[in-house]
């Protein structure tokens, strides 16, 4: 309920209650002439001065009792608010640190194709991490059909223990960052209003890019276990690369 629909609600409360006596007096005495007795109208008077005296005392307390609830549900809005920004401006920071770490990366891999470790640049990288990929992918529907050559239905792999398993493989490490992405996991996970996680989560995945950072999740849902409990209370972290084969298991299946 806003605060417009409570004040509305409260005056329309209050002119109900102010008009009742009235309405009783004119049911109760309204076939009566209009008396010349001083008497008669010091009576009225007692009658109308008591009950309006009690129903002021009344509302002026009440009035007193609305203003604090408005104030604090208000201010607590504005606390919310300001909490919201400082956890948006540190997604921020967190996530730029990130990113100028991820940009100056010397991705240092293994082959397994060929037995040797390689050091290249973040677009070979991925091209290659992509494509081992895919090719587990392939194997694990090639295992199962082999398992299972009488299930004619399509199978669909989970995306998550092949991600794993290629990053098992190729040995890659993100020591250096993975500090500022489990400082980010930890802001968005421990924050209990949904709504805001929400919204630092598209924030992050809006200054950020998919390709790099799935295998980045990946590494972290590996090897930090805080990390794990984040991105699956919160599967919308995982969206899968760009070029990668999936079906279930992360986001944009």
């Amino acid at each position: 309920m806003n605060y417009r629909t409570i004040l509305i609600t409260f005056i329309t409360i209050l002119s109900v209650l102010l008009f009742i006596p009235i309405v009783i007096f004119c049911l109760v005495f309204g076939n009566l002439p209009i008396s010349h007795q001083t008497q008669d109208w010091s009576n009225f008077g007692s009658y109308i001065g008591g009950i309006y005296s009690a129903l002021f005392g009344f509302f002026s307390t009440a009035t007193v009792c609305l203003t604090l609830f408005i104030t604090i549900r208000y201010n607590k809005e504005q606390i919310e608010q300001i909490k919201k920004q400082h956890l948006s401006n540190l997604i921020n920071i967190y996530a730029e640190t990130l990113n100028n770490k991820l940009d100056q990366k010397t991705y240092e891999y293994f082959h397994p194709e060929s037995g040797h470790t390689v050091k290249t640049n973040e677009a070979t990288f991925l091209t290659y991490i992509t494509n081992r990929y895919n090719l587990n992918y392939d194997i694990e529907v090639s295992n199962y059909k082999s398992k299972h050559p009488n299930d004619k239905r399509a199978y669909h792999p989970n995306v998550l223990p092949i991600g794993i398993l290629t990053i098992d493989e190729t040995k890659i490490k993100y020591n250096s960052e993975i500090g500022n992405l489990t400082k980010i996991l930890e802001l968005i996970n421990t924050n209990e209003n949904l709504s805001t996680r929400k919204e630092l989560l598209n924030q992050f995945q809006a200054v950020t890019h998919r390709n790099r950072m799935f295998w980045m999740m990946l590494y972290a849902y590996a090897t930090v276990p805080s990390a794990r409990e984040s991105i699956a209370f919160n599967e919308s972290l995982l969206i899968a690369a760009e070029g990668t084969k999936r079906s279930t298991g992360c986001i944009n299946d």
